[in-house]
């Protein structure tokens, strides 16, 4: 049995300590990481008892304080996230753009190392390698300060990506919103079906979106500028050449675009199509005698061969959609190199040739991503509109809370010839003449038929 100075409930009960070894932490073991390495064990998996308590900052009920003290002043979503977030994301921002301003180094490097191999100066070559190793190591501590500090923050981004390409855990970001939601849940005045956003949407298609473009507004400042440096350095190698094959580049990725159209429609029309044959097989199922009965066999699979009519064009449209985008880099460097050599006239070296082509494979992502960040983001202020609209409904009034007598001490709910309606609006009521006592420690069964007002009288209860 738990002691009276224990929580009741805990989820995590089991953890090996309250402190968070970073918070005790030298400056070396936070630059290097190496306060994790307690987790790290050879033929061991971990287990709750092995993982620490969050910190305080992380846990959901500081960032719902903080951010509902924001909102509170702002009366603004995006104000509020703002002001208890935005220093945080413009420092994952910097780290982001030195992180793709890192990735230069390499084809800068190989330009100087096939350049001083050509002409066989190798003074400055030991110099250049150091370089390159030092980009790789800095590039690789402040690539895992990126993944800790997105983890953090509760950004979630599941597309292939340089730096965040995996799925990442939820703290602030979204325990701050979602604990907001919640609160306002319990507290707005009443509940109106179809007159604001639904709650389960709320918490599921308008946060990603928002998980989304937290990334992606970053992304819209930092791709741009990596475009912009990676083109100059292109000029420099190439000359007008390289806007040739910045061109072939630029019609490749609306090749894609356009292919990514068609997949689109595709996997909408089989999707309907799948929806249609499972419906299909569950009539068959229940009628299967009458189908028998009038041959309808054939319309059953001529259904069929139209959903793999979608599928095949789906299937198809993937496949020339993988051809453009690993021949786009051939494309272009072949553009590029026959204005080069054929219309400017100059000779092509090695190192000119193994310089662009790195350039060039370093341009292709952010040029091909930025079209889905600004979807992102577009996306995202629809849905910052909604959780405004959920969060900008009436507040509960305050009702005193009811004298304690002797009799009512073991008595938790009580509600005496209760009358209740959705609104305020004075509506027909739902509920009528309910007279209802719980006392401590009773076990209450609500049931009834669909409709018969089950949800209504619990809502009622939570006021």
């Amino acid at each position: 049995m738990l002691s009276s100075n224990q929580p009741k409930y805990s989820t995590f009960g089991g953890a090996a300590s309250t402190v968070h070894p970073r918070e005790a932490a030298s400056w070396f073991s936070q630059v290097f990481l190496t306060w994790c390495t307690p987790l790290v064990h050879l033929q061991h998996a971990l287990n709750i008892e092995d993982i620490w308590q969050l910190e305080a900052a992380n846990t959901a009920e500081s960032n719902t304080k903080r951010f509902l003290t924001a909102f509170g002043r702002s009366k603004s979503v995006f104000r509020a996230c703002a002001n208890v977030y935005g220093a945080w994301f413009a420092v994952a921002g910097v780290l982001g753009l030195v992180l793709r301003l890192l990735e230069l180094v390499g084809p800068i490097v190989l330009q100087k190392i096939v350049g001083a191999t050509n002409d066989r100066a190798s003074s400055h070559l030991y110099y250049w390698l150091a370089v390159l190793l030092v980009s790789k190591v800095a590039r690789a501590i402040l690539w895992s300060h990126m993944v800790m500090l997105e983890d953090i923050l509760g950004i979630q981004y599941v597309h292939i990506h340089p730096f965040l390409g995996r799925i990442s855990c939820v703290c602030r970001f979204v325990g701050g919103l979602k604990g907001a939601l919640f609160q306002r849940l319990v507290s707005k005045a009443s509940v109106q079906p179809g007159e604001v956003p639904d709650l389960a949407n709320v918490y599921s298609a308008d946060m990603d979106n928002l998980l989304w473009a937290s990334i992606s507004f970053n992304n819209l400042w930092i791709m741009p500028t990596q475009i912009l440096v990676i083109s100059y350095l292109l000029y420099q190698e190439l000359g007008v050449a390289a806007f040739a094959g910045l061109g072939m580049l630029v019609l490749s990725l609306c090749l894609g675009a356009f292919i990514s159209t068609i997949q689109s429609k595709a996997f909408d029309r089989v999707s309907t199509a799948r929806d249609d044959r499972m419906q299909a097989v569950k009539e068959t199922f229940g009628s299967i005698l009458i189908v028998k009965l009038h041959a309808w066999e054939q319309k059953y699979l001529s259904d069929f061969a139209l959903e793999m009519g979608h599928v095949w064009t789906l299937m198809f449209s993937g496949a020339i959609s993988i051809f453009v985008l690993w021949a786009s880099p051939l494309f272009v460097s072949m553009t590029s190199f026959a204005m080069y050599t054929m219309v400017l006239g100059q000779p092509l070296t090695a190192s000119k040739v193994f310089t662009a082509l790195a350039l060039f494979r370093l341009l292709q992502n952010p040029m091909s991503e930025i079209p889905d960040n600004i979807t992102a983001v577009v996306e995202a202020n629809v849905s910052l509109d909604r959780i405004q609209e959920y969060l900008d409904q009436a507040d509960q009034p305050a009702r005193p809370a009811p004298a304690v007598t002797p009799e009512s001490e073991d008595t938790v709910i009580a509600i005496e010839n209760g009358t209740f309606t959705w609104g305020d609006d004075g509506g027909a009521p739902i509920l009528k003449n309910v007279s209802l006592t719980v006392s401590r420690g009773d076990l209450v069964v609500v049931h009834g038929k669909v409709g018969s007002g089950k949800s209504s009288l619990c809502m009622a209860i939570l006021g």
